[in-house]
C-alpha cells in the first residue's frame, strides 16, 4: 500500500501530533500519506452518520487504507462512514480499552512498515441494519458495527417487548432493554450485560436482555440469515418514549406498537490485521483480566 490517509480523534490527539508522527513515518518509507483534519461543523448535512471524526467525502479516491487514531469508538464511527467507499481501516489505539484497534501507538512503526510492505490481511466484519417501523411505514434506518440497543427513556420503568424471528414468536422480555449485537460487539455493551464473548469474524446475531425481570433469560445466538423484530408493547402511557441506539451514537425515539426490524446489513466493515497482532483470545485476556 502506497496511498494512505490518517484521521485522529482530536479529544485524544488535540494538536494532531500523533497523526503527524504516523504521516511522517509513512512518507519516510516512500508512501503518500495525507492527514484528514476533520471539522464536523463544516460537514453538517453531508454525512449520513453525523460524523465526528471523518467524512467519507474527505478521503481521496486513491486512498488504499485509512489509518484511524483513537479508541474503539473512533474506529466504529470511521468504519460506518468509510465503508461507503469500501476502503479498509487500520486502527491504532490512543484510547483506553481498544478491542477493535489493531495496534497500540507504541508499535505504530511496526504496523506502518507491515502495511507498506503488504504484510497484512483484511478481515470483513458483519454489520447490522436496523429499521424503525410505525403503522407499517419505515420511519428510520441505520447501520451498526457493534450493536443496536433498545432501552427505556426518562422515568426508571421497565419496558415490555415481544421478539419474533422470521415472523415466528420467540420470547418476551420485561427488562431495562435489549442489545442486539454482532460478534464484533460481543466485547462491548453486551459483555457488560452478561453476554458471551464471541470471536469477531463470526457471522451471527447476539441478543442480550438488560437486567431482565426473570431468572431464566440469557443471551440468545441466532444465524445472520434471520430477521429479528422487536415489538414495543403497552406501557403505562402509550406515548412514553423508548430509545433505539445505533453503535451508541445515533438515536431514535420509539413508543408503544412500534417495531424494530434488525437484519444483516448489505455493507461490511473492512479491518486490516498486521502480522504482529496478538490473537483475539490473548487480547481479551490482556484487556479484561
Amino acid at each position: 500500500m502506497k496511498h494512505l490517509s490518517v484521521i485522529s480523534n482530536k479529544t485524544k490527539d488535540p494538536n494532531m501530533n500523533c497523526a503527524a508522527l504516523i504521516a511522517d513515518y509513512a512518507k519516510s518509507l516512500g508512501a503518500d500519506c495525507e492527514i484528514c483534519d476533520f471539522d464536523p461543523s463544516k460537514s453538517e448535512g453531508k454525512s449520513s452518520y453525523n460524523a465526528r471524526y471523518v467524512d467519507a467525502n474527505m478521503i481521496d479516491d486513491k486512498t488504499e487504507c485509512v489509518i484511524v487514531l483513537g479508541g474503539d469508538g473512533t474506529l466504529i464511527q470511521a468504519a460506518r462512514e468509510i465503508c461507503k467507499k469500501d476502503i479498509p481501516l487500520l486502527g491504532i489505539n490512543i484510547g483506553t480499552l481498544g478491542f477493535l484497534t489493531e495496534v497500540e501507538f507504541k508499535d505504530y512503526q511496526l504496523a506502518i512498515h507491515s502495511l507498506i510492505n503488504d504484510q497484512y490481511s483484511i478481515q470483513e466484519r458483519m454489520m447490522l441494519r436496523g429499521s424503525i417501523i410505525r403503522y407499517n411505514q419505515i420511519l428510520y434506518s441505520n447501520d451498526a458495527l457493534n450493536d443496536i440497543v433498545i432501552t427505556r427513556h426518562g422515568d426508571l420503568r421497565v419496558i415490555d417487548m415481544d421478539v419474533t424471528v422470521n415472523g415466528d414468536y420467540l420470547t418476551s422480555y420485561t427488562a431495562d432493554g435489549i442489545i442486539i449485537s454482532t460478534a464484533t460487539g460481543s466485547t462491548a455493551y453486551s459483555l457488560s450485560a452478561g453476554g458471551p464473548i464471541i470471536e469477531p469474524q463470526a457471522k451471527l446475531f447476539l441478543m442480550t436482555p438488560i437486567c431482565p425481570h426473570s431468572l431464566n433469560h440469557r443471551s440468545i445466538v441466532l444465524s445472520d440469515s434471520n430477521k429479528i423484530k422487536i415489538n414495543m408493547l403497552n406501557s403505562r402511557n402509550d406515548n412514553e418514549p423508548r430509545t433505539v441506539t445505533f453503535d451508541g451514537e445515533q438515536f431514535f425515539r420509539v413508543k408503544t406498537h412500534d417495531q424494530i426490524l434488525i437484519e444483516r446489513s448489505d455493507i461490511v466493515a473492512k479491518l486490516i490485521i498486521t502480522q504482529n497482532r496478538d490473537n483475539f483470545l490473548k487480547r481479551v485476556s490482556d484487556k479484561l483480566m
